[in-house]
């Protein structure tokens, strides 16, 4: 696999391969502009036998990067701030031992034999991003024609790299042209997980047993309260039993929330484990058509796995889990709150589906805020993949600066959608808070009443007040998740794993 645009050939192959292209084509005049400065001493050596043979009989221009590539040369050119000071073979140049050609010898040994020293301190990558300072221009003629050129390098520090042909690509790119992802089949995803249905179920044992905890702790502190308007020796006697039955409750939560978080991120392992095979198996069989496509870029491409992957483990981990909690908590809550007091649970039932619908809002706020948030760390992934690329061609441009101005510039757009998500989610989460509180204000008012008239007692008002409050408070408190709930069921690169090449 080379990857896109040669993005997994070295920098070597990809000169082995523009040689090769060149000798096959024969051309009359051969053009060579540091054709070997990727490979090491040795690939280097054979390479440029080749190249001398095919040198004979045709006019060949050679731009070097090493002075021992144009020893055969016809001529050796050297040019100094746009001036040629010296011309030769070089047989003739190195006679004159204060030559500029001589000089360049001298200084490229000293160089080598700095280099030599150095070399287990130096990254060996950076003499492939070695820059030439000066360079001299070869003529080689027909007959005996070869390589002449003159090269002063030095070290440069690691750079970013420009995009080939792919600078402001993305600026306005939306995933398929601004479409949507569709949301993933959740009935192929079950069966996927199929083989884990016996983890998920325990699993969801595990989490309702988490959910139940929340309004039994209601019913113990409402139980706590009240015993301190009992004589001092049931006072004794009731506070040590609800004090035990808290310690039992903390023992429970041992037990019940690792059990649940094990188990589901099982679950969602072996999910993300199968889903990615699946993926790569048909990115593998896909024709070269699709992946010249932006949206199947590299980058692009392994972005979204990443980002789906996530959303994958949030399914069927964290939200599933949640899902069950709050439903085992909700039941469990007005099942006690009604046994309690029935009246004064009705008229909280009537006024939760306020909360929820706005809870409802927020979700849908969030989720075309989060697709657009989506679409431009995508933007910034493939700018920076497409600038590591291609290294060499960022230094040889020294376009570090404008490459870095792009990058942040997708980044800053990002920023601002974050803040605008920030905005829109922190008003609805507190509008839900504010909901809330005025349910528990209601609350009070109306179990106030009902003992005020003889309908009802203090301890089971407290009690069904408490049992639904932190029921309610749990099921709030969580929902702040749903948005990534309802993002986490859109994977842009879910239907990857169901769709056949089309040759």
């Amino acid at each position: 696999m080379v990857g896109q645009r040669g993005a997994q050939l070295s920098g070597g192959q990809k000169q082995r391969i523009a040689i090769a292209r060149a000798i096959i084509k024969n051309p009359k005049i051969l053009l060579l502009d540091e054709a070997t400065s990727a490979l090491d001493v040795e690939s280097e050596r054979i390479v440029q036998e080749a190249l001398n043979r095919i040198m004979v009989d045709r006019t060949t221009l050679v731009v070097a990067h090493r002075l021992t590539t144009v020893r055969n040369a016809d001529c050796i050119s050297v040019v100094q701030q746009g001036k040629i000071v010296e011309q030769g073979p070089h047989d003739e140049l190195v006679v004159n031992p204060d030559g500029a050609y001589s000089q360049l010898i001298r200084l490229q040994e000293h160089n080598e034999e700095e280099q030599k020293v150095d070399h287990r301190r130096l990254d060996p990558r950076s003499k492939s991003t070695s820059l030439s300072l000066k360079r001299s221009i070869s003529r080689g003629s027909a007959g005996n024609s070869s390589r002449n050129s003159f090269n002063l390098s030095f070290g440069l520090p690691g750079a970013v790299e420009l995009p080939e042909g792919n600078d402001t690509h993305g600026e306005n790119h939306t995933e398929q042209d601004g479409e949507v992802p569709k949301k993933a089949p959740m009935g192929r995803l079950a069966l996927l997980n199929k083989p884990e249905v016996l983890i998920i179920l325990l699993g969801s044992l595990a989490a309702a047993v988490h959910g139940v905890l929340f309004p039994m702790f209601g019913v113990m502190i409402s139980s706590a309260i009240k015993t301190f308007y009992e004589p001092p020796d049931k006072l004794r006697k009731d506070s040590s039993f609800w004090g035990l039955m808290c310690v039992v409750l903390g023992i429970i939560s041992i037990i019940s929330i690792p059990a649940e978080l094990f188990l589901f991120g099982i679950a969602g392992g072996k999910l993300i484990e199968r889903i990615r095979a699946m993926s790569f198996r048909s990115i593998v069989h896909q024709e070269v058509a699709w992946f010249d496509d932006p949206k199947n870029s590299s980058g692009a491409l392994g972005a979204r796995l990443s980002v789906d992957a996530l959303n994958v483990r949030r399914l069927v981990g964290d939200n599933l889990a949640l899902t069950v909690q709050i439903i085992s908590t909700l039941i469990t809550g007005f099942v006690i709150a009604m046994i309690a007091d029935w009246k004064l649970s009705l008229i909280i039932l009537c006024v939760i589906p306020l909360v929820g619908l706005q809870g409802y809002a927020q979700v849908k706020f969030l989720k075309g805020f989060s697709q657009d948030a989506k679409m431009m760390y995508e933007d910034a992934s493939q700018v920076a993949t497409d600038a590591i690329s291609s290294i060499r061609t960022v230094a040889s441009f020294c376009s570090e600066k404008r490459i870095t101005r792009i990058y942040d510039d997708k980044c800053e757009a990002s920023m601002s959608q974050g803040v605008r998500t920030g905005v829109v989610g922190g008003i609805g989460f507190g509008f839900s808070f504010l909901m809330l509180y005025l349910t528990y204000g209601l609350c009070f008012y109306v179990g106030a009443q009902f003992v005020r008239h003889g309908q009802s007692s203090f301890g089971d008002v407290f009690k069904g007040f408490l049992c639904t409050g932190f029921s309610n408070y749990w099921s709030i408190s969580n929902k702040c998740n749903g948005h990534r709930f309802n993002k986490s069921k859109r994977f842009s690169y879910f239907h990857i794993c169901f769709i056949g090449p089309k040759v």
